[in-house]
C-alpha cells in the first residue's frame, strides 16, 4: 500500500514540466480507490471482503497501466514499442490486462465466498 502511495503521488512531480494530464486524472482516481479500500478495513463492509478486493485490485490494475505504458514507450532504447500512451499498439496490452484483472477478481470474489459458505454451514457446538 505504501509503494503504491509513493507511486502515485511521485507522478504530481512531472506536473510543472507536463501540464495537467490524463495521467494525473488516472492518478486520481488510483488515490481515491485507495482511500476507499483503507476505510473498508474497518466497519461494516470489513466482513464480506468484497469491496475492499475489488478495490485493491483496481488500484493495482490502474497503475499496471501506467507502468506498462511508461515502460513500453521508452523500451527498446531507440525504437519504442509504442509512440505514446495514446498508440494503438498499446490496446492489445491494455485488454491482456483488463483479461487478467477480470480472472484474478472473479477467482478472489469466488474464494470469498467459498470460505463464507464453510463458515455458515459449518456445525455450531451447543455448550451445556
Amino acid at each position: 500500500l505504501g509503494s503504491m502511495l509513493a507511486g502515485s503521488v511521485s507522478s504530481w512531480g512531472f506536473l510543472l514540466t507536463k501540464g495537467f494530464t490524463p495521467a494525473q486524472v488516472l492518478t486520481l482516481v488510483t488515490l481515491a480507490l485507495l482511500a476507499a479500500a483503507m476505510v473498508t478495513l474497518r466497519g461494516l463492509w470489513r466482513k464480506p471482503g468484497y469491496a475492499q478486493t475489488i478495490l485493491l485490485s483496481t488500484t493495482f490494475l490502474l497503475l499496471m497501466v501506467f507502468t506498462t505504458t511508461e515502460t513500453l514507450t521508452r523500451v527498446p532504447r531507440g525504437q519504442p514499442f509504442a509512440t505514446g500512451p495514446n498508440d494503438a499498439a498499446l490496446i492489445p496490452v491494455r485488454l491482456a490486462l483488463i483479461s487478467v484483472f477480470t480472472i484474478g477478481v472473479g477467482y478472489q470474489v469466488y474464494k470469498i465466498r467459498a470460505t463464507r459458505r464453510a463458515v455458515s454451514t459449518t456445525p455450531k457446538l451447543a455448550i451445556a
